[in-house]
C-alpha cells in the first residue's frame, strides 16, 4: 500500500506561499518605511478604528479601569493604544515582509491579506453579533421554515427583510435608541421596533414565524460564559459570542474565501515571557498528575482553574497565585471558528486543499485531498527575543495546536509606544478634540503629554 504523509509533501509548490525567515536590513527599513507612513495617511484604520479617532480609544481604556489608581490607567491605556497602532503598522505588511522566526506544519494558500472592517463594509460595520446573526440567515436557515402553502410561511424576500432589519439594528443601535426616545429599552425590543417602525413587521400566521426567527438569531449573540477551565471549548459547546474571536486581518484567497487569518499582539519582552511560563504552569497542573493522591489532584485543578487556560490564552497570576487582571494569549480555536462564520461554513470546518502525496516504497506522486487546520499567522514586535519565540512555539505544539507562524513586526514595542504618541499628538491636540479630551480623566491627559508616560 502507499505510504502518503503530509510530510512528503513535495518541497516546491508554486500556488502555495513561503514564509521569509530572514530580511536584509534594507528589506526592513522599506518595511519600517511603508508601514510607519501609514500610520498618518488620511483613512488609516484597523477594525474600524481610525488613527484620528486615538483620543477616542484612550477614553475607551481610561474608562475601563475607572477604579483603578492613575498609574494602571495610564499603563493599560498606552498598552491599548500600542496594540492599535502595532495593527495599523501589520496591516500594511505582506506575509513577505515580515520576518518568521517560527512555524509549525506550514501550508498558507496564495492570500492577500484584508481588514475584516473593509470585508464587512457593507453591513455597516465590524460587530460581532451582527456578523454573527448574518451567519444565522446564511447557513441554511430556510430548511427549519413553513414551506410555501404552510401556516406561517414567509417569503425569502420577507427573510432577507428581516436579517436587514435586524442587523442594521445592531449596527446603528445608538441612534435608532435616541429615534425610539424609550430611556432603558432592552436590546429585543429595541429591534422589534425597528422592525415595526419600518412597516417590516408581519401580521396574522407569519408572526409566530418572525418571532421566532428573531428569537433564534440573536440566541447566536449570546454573551453567556459559564466556563470553567476549557470544558466547553474542547468540546465545542460554547456560545457562539463566546467562541468566535474577531482576527486583526484575514487572508482571502482568490476567489474571495478567507483562508487564514493574521493576529497582532503588541506585547512587551516581558509580557511574553509571562505568557510563555503561565502556559507552562498551567500544563503542569493540568496533565502531569500522574501518581497523585486525590487531594493532590484536587489541588492542582484549582491551581489550575486560576490560570483560565483556553488554548493559549491565559490568565497572569502574581507571586500570591491571585490573578493580576492580565490575560495573555492567542484564541487559535475561536479566530478559526469566525473563518466558519465569515464562509458561512459549518462551525469547526477546516481547510480543504489538493496537495501532492509521494509514495515513499515507489517514489509515485500521488494528488489527495486533505483537511488542515486554517493557517494563522501571529506578529510580535521586533524586540522579542528568537529564542522565546522558539519556546513559545514549542509550548504551543505540546497543546496541539497546528498550521501557525509566528513572525515579527519591523519595529520594537517601545518604538510602537513612541509611534503612538506622535499619534497621540497628531490628531488629539487639535481643537476639534477638545472637548472629547476634557471627558477623560486628566491624571491620564496630562501624563500622555509627555514621553515618559509611553516609556516601558
Amino acid at each position: 500500500m502507499p505510504v502518503e504523509t503530509l510530510e512528503s509533501l513535495t518541497e516546491q509548490e508554486p500556488s502555495y506561499v513561503q514564509l521569509v525567515e530572514t530580511l536584509t536590513p534594507e528589506q526592513i527599513e522599506t518595511s519600517r518605511e511603508k508601514a510607519g507612513n501609514y500610520l498618518y495617511e488620511n483613512g488609516a484604520h484597523s477594525a474600524g478604528k481610525r488613527a484620528t479617532d486615538i483620543l477616542s480609544v484612550v477614553k475607551e481604556a481610561s474608562d475601563k479601569m475607572r477604579t483603578e489608581s492613575a498609574e494602571a490607567k495610564i499603563k493599560f491605556t498606552v498598552a491599548n493604544v500600542r496594540g492599535l497602532i502595532a495593527e495599523m503598522i501589520s496591516k500594511k505588511l505582506d506575509l513577505s515582509e515580515c520576518e518568521t522566526v517560527f512555524k509549525l506544519k506550514e501550508f498558507l494558500p496564495q492570500s492577500v491579506a484584508i481588514d475584516p472592517y473593509d470585508h464587512y463594509i457593507d453591513m455597516g460595520g465590524l460587530r460581532k453579533d451582527a456578523i454573527l446573526v448574518n451567519n444565522f440567515f446564511e447557513t441554511g436557515v430556510q430548511d427549519t421554515l413553513p414551506k410555501e402553502g404552510e401556516s406561517g410561511y414567509i417569503t425569502p424576500d420577507e427573510l432577507n427583510t428581516l436579517k436587514k432589519d435586524t442587523i442594521t439594528a445592531l449596527v446603528d443601535y445608538e441612534n435608532i435608541e435616541k429615534r425610539m426616545n424609550v430611556k432603558n429599552t432592552g436590546r429585543d425590543q429595541l429591534i422589534r421596533w425597528h422592525i415595526q417602525n419600518h412597516g417590516h413587521y408581519l401580521g396574522g400566521k407569519k408572526t409566530k414565524t418572525q418571532n421566532k426567527l428573531l428569537s433564534d438569531a440573536l440566541s447566536v449573540t449570546d454573551r453567556r460564559d459559564t466556563t470553567t477551565l476549557k470544558t466547553l471549548i474542547e468540546n465545542h459547546a460554547e456560545p457562539a459570542y463566546v467562541a468566535t474571536t474577531l482576527p486583526d486581518e484575514f487572508l482571502e484567497d482568490a476567489e474571495g474565501k478567507i483562508i487564514g487569518v493574521i493576529e497582532v499582539k503588541a506585547y512587551t519582552p516581558s509580557e511574553v515571557k509571562d505568557w510563555i511560563n503561565a502556559l507552562k504552569l498551567s500544563t503542569v497542573q493540568e496533565f502531569n498528575t500522574f501518581g497523585l493522591s486525590e487531594q493532590e489532584k484536587s489541588d492542582r485543578a484549582a491551581d489550575a482553574a486560576l490560570y483560565d487556560r483556553r488554548g493559549s490564552q491565559v490568565n497572569i497570576l502574581g507571586k500570591d497565585m491571585n490573578p493580576t487582571g492580565m490575560r495573555l494569549g492567542v484564541n487559535f480555536e475561536g479566530l478559526r471558528y469566525f473563518i466558519n462564520v465569515a464562509n458561512n461554513e459549518a462551525p469547526h470546518s477546516a481547510l480543504k486543499v489538493n496537495v501532492d502525496l509521494i509514495n515513499d516504497e515507489t517514489a509515485e506522486v500521488v494528488q489527495k485531498e486533505i483537511d488542515l487546520e486554517y493557517p494563522v499567522i501571529v506578529r510580535l514586535p521586533q524586540d522579542i527575543p528568537n529564542e522565546d519565540i522558539l519556546e513559545l512555539g514549542a509550548v504551543l505544539e505540546k497543546l496541539s495546536i497546528s498550521n501557525i507562524a509566528i513572525q515579527k513586526l519591523p519595529f520594537t514595542s517601545q518604538e510602537i509606544n513612541e509611534k503612538g504618541f506622535g499619534v497621540y499628538h497628531r490628531f488629539g491636540d487639535t481643537k476639534e478634540m477638545e472637548r472629547l479630551k476634557r471627558s477623560i480623566d486628566p491624571n491620564v491627559t496630562f501624563a500622555l503629554n509627555r514621553r515618559p508616560a509611553w516609556v516601558e
